[in-house]
């Protein structure tokens, strides 16, 4: 009799363990290290996902005062913006001598008269790309 009390229990406790972790959003990590995801690779422009198995490099943040946008490039792609609250994405326009090679490690840049730009050192065209959002500014 206990034998079966015990096995019931267990297997009500396994039941509720699994709709409970079914319930909870996806985490990812390990240990100490553990972090809830807010998206997928879905939540990318349609541009950016075709290429993402490709991504490595870095990204870069706009620290400055109200901003926080997040800056990456991919090959293939170009330039991608997520906003700051990190629920939207999009393509920035982006010359294709900067699309069709390896982006990596973006950098924000503030000039001496205060102008930001985005850097970005591309191994493959041995070239470092600074640009600004400005389509008039790209590449310089």
């Amino acid at each position: 009799m206990k034998r079966i009390s015990i096995l019931s229990l267990f297997a009500a406790l396994l039941a509720i363990s699994y709709v409970s972790a079914n319930d909870n959003p996806t985490v990812s990590g390990q240990g100490k290290m553990k972090f809830k995801v807010l998206y997928r690779s879905d939540h990318l422009p349609e541009e950016a996902q075709k290429v993402l198995k490709g991504a490595h490099g870095g990204f870069s943040v706009d620290l400055g005062k109200g901003k926080g946008e997040i800056y990456f490039a991919l090959k293939g792609a170009g330039i991608i913006q997520i906003s700051a609250d990190l629920k939207s994405t999009r393509m920035v326009d982006t010359p294709e001598e900067m699309r069709s090679t390896n982006l990596h490690n973006t950098t924000i840049w503030y000039a001496p008269d205060g102008k930001w730009h985005l850097l970005f050192p591309g191994n493959e065209a041995n070239k470092v790309f600074v640009t600004g959002l400005d389509v008039n500014s790209m590449p310089f």
